[in-house]
């Protein structure tokens, strides 16, 4: 039978690359490589894939808490996730409000910890799947919290 030598290779997503913010998708593309490594297939075409759809909610799987002029946020990771994830984050000069959000970094794990900038009073923080270029997107966000005065 021809079939029989077929292999079925799953990529988990904690492999896959970083989402291409412009596409807002993955970016994916393969190869063949023969049992003994003698013979490779040409790259295959590039492939978009759909990150799976997240329903976020205010402060659904992650805590902030600032002392001594830092802010300390961690976020719930599921298993196969991935391990790297870019953070946003808006700061407000008035009680209750933000600015826009920025990039603060990408990190590996699932906290982090920032400096309260001077004369910021409320923060709004948003942890999202790494992108390249960087990008805030509602699709990508896995977390965000609740804007929280900071004093």
């Amino acid at each position: 039978m021809a079939d029989s030598g077929i292999k079925k290779i799953v990529i988990p997503q904690s492999d896959l690359p970083p989402i291409n913010s412009d596409e807002e998708r993955y970016v994916v593309r393969y190869r063949i490589i023969s049992d003994d490594r003698n013979r490779v297939s040409h790259w295959s075409p590039q492939h978009l894939i759909a990150p799976s759809p997240l329903d976020v909610q205010d402060n659904s799987g992650i805590t902030l808490t600032s002392a001594n002029g830092m802010i300390t946020v961690q976020w719930e990771t599921e298993p196969g996730d991935t391990s790297s994830y870019d953070v946003w984050v808006a700061w407000g000069t008035q009680s209750g409000s933000t600015g826009l959000p920025e990039y603060k970094a990408t990190v590996t794990g699932n906290y982090i910890s920032l400096p309260i900038p001077a004369n910021q009073v409320s923060v709004q923080v948003y942890i999202q799947n790494m992108s390249v270029p960087r990008k805030l997107m509602p699709a990508l966000t896995i977390a965000r919290t609740a804007i929280v005065d900071v004093i």
